[in-house]
């Protein structure tokens, strides 16, 4: 595979941008064999061995701005456009992004945030493309051209310099690539609820504490045609 990136960023005293745009190309073979075991057969019986060809190529491009506003409120305006393309499918999406960052006073700060993402092939796990909005989590290690849409809500407190707390709610909405029996391609509704809590406290220069607790729950398609390997419920 090959990715090539570059991204430009420019500071003002309210606002900044950040803009760039990506090119990978994934030149990939998949081998695949099944195979069946018999109780009256001393030996596995074949019944599918053969390569297929998974070329991709994924280009896409985008903006984010991050807006300083009176009250300090600070709001993220971005959207990407991506064009992927593979031997058994093409997708082009537009992606709209948002974030507020509300910080009410010196000791606690809200969060809120919407977006839409189609996970991008990425050589080594690596973009510069932000990787958040608003504090919440963009990309996750999903099939490439996974669509989803994410939303939720946080809270960060720190009661003390050394002390902080927070919480997050999220929720997200995906279409998930799936190959039926048949070979085609098919794309899965999931859902995924994400949520947590954590405490972080550093009593010295030496020493940092954790603790969290995370609530995750997950409902694949009734009717995806992965449904003999993957859950349908997982919570």
């Amino acid at each position: 595979s090959d990715q090539f990136e570059g991204a430009y960023i420019f500071q003002a005293d309210a606002f900044n941008i950040l803009a760039g745009a990506a090119y990978t190309d994934v030149d990939r073979e998949d081998t695949i064999y099944a195979e069946i075991e018999d109780p009256l057969v001393p030996f596995p019986i074949p019944v599918t061995d053969e390569i297929i060809d998974a070329d991709s190529e994924d280009k896409r491009g985008y903006v984010y701005a991050n807006i300083m506003l009176p009250s300090d409120v600070t709001v993220t305006l971005g959207v990407s456009y991506q064009d992927y393309e593979e031997d058994l499918y093409d997708l082009n999406e537009t992606n709209p992004k948002f974030g507020v960052v509300w910080d009410v006073n010196d000791t606690l700060r809200l969060r809120g945030t919407y977006f839409e993402v189609m996970k991008p092939v990425l050589s080594s796990n690596r973009t510069l493309e932000p990787t958040q909005v608003a504090g919440f989590n963009q990309f996750f290690d999903d099939l490439d051209a996974t669509r989803s849409k994410r939303y939720g809500v946080g809270a960060d407190w720190r009661p003390r310099e050394a002390v902080s707390l927070g919480a997050e709610l999220t929720r997200r909405k995906l279409k998930s690539p799936a190959f039926d029996f048949a070979g085609d391609v098919t794309f899965d509704d999931r859902d995924e609820w994400t949520h947590r809590a954590y405490a972080n406290w550093t009593p010295s220069s030496n020493w940092a504490l954790s603790l969290e607790g995370v609530y995750d729950r997950f409902e694949n398609d009734d009717d995806s045609p992965l449904a003999a390997i993957v859950p349908e419920r997982v919570r």
